[in-house]
């Protein structure tokens, strides 16, 4: 007797009944894959903000502080920001020297890590997101829409733009931003009868960036 008609019909029928093929199964188990991932992806971060404040500023730079917490109960890492104000985006800590005194910032590239249900403060003279070469200013009363990312997620808020003039940290040597930082004070140390050959002290004159939009 010859099996194989009969084999063929069965296998005719399973096609047939499941209503995809091999490829079509395959296509099927990729588009979950890529649906469960994109819904992970895109997921918030399970980070709450409290007293999120910025500092008031012309133009330059300026930080962001407030107290987050780690809703979750896995630990949180941030390791870093998002913001239309610049593209230049950092974590910083504050270290004090304890034989002078003086506070120092520097990146954090490890990030700040929140363990679960804890709390985590940023604060003028400690950690802090800092906002460096600003598009656009920031008047006291304005607020700073601020991404606040995770390795998985990340999560939007919004911080009120304060004065404030305390904490005036300086840049660990070496940062690739301490010459910016610095270079206001450096021309502002020089006399009025210094000759620049081929400088323009026009150049320096003030400019006025547009406010951030609200």
């Amino acid at each position: 007797m010859n099996y194989r008609p009969l084999a063929a019909i069965v296998a005719f029928s399973f096609l047939a009944l499941t209503g995809c093929s091999a490829s079509d199964t395959e296509a099927i188990s990729k588009t979950t894959t890529d649906a469960a991932s994109s819904t992970a992806v895109s997921a918030e971060a399970p980070l709450e903000l409290a007293d999120g404040w910025a500092k008031a500023a012309d133009k330059g730079m300026t930080a962001a502080f407030g107290t987050l917490t780690n809703t979750s109960e896995e630990t949180v890492t941030i390791t870093g920001a998002a913001s239309a104000a610049t593209d230049t985006v950092q974590l910083h800590v504050t270290e004090i020297d304890p034989t002078t005194g003086t506070s120092t910032m520097k990146e954090a590239p490890e990030g700040f890590t929140i363990e679960p249900g804890e709390s985590f403060t940023m604060e003028p003279g400690g950690s802090h997101i800092m906002f460096m070469d600003l598009g656009c200013s920031l008047p006291t009363g304005s607020t700073l829409d601020v991404a606040i990312e995770t390795p998985e997620s990340s999560k939007n808020f919004t911080f009120a733009v304060r004065d404030y003039q305390g904490a005036q940290e300086e840049y660990a040597p070496g940062d690739e931003h301490s010459a910016a930082a610095m270079e206001h004070t450096a021309h502002g140390a020089h006399s009025a009868d210094d000759e620049h050959e081929g400088h323009d002290h026009a150049d320096h004159a003030a400019v006025e960036l547009p406010i951030c939009a609200q």
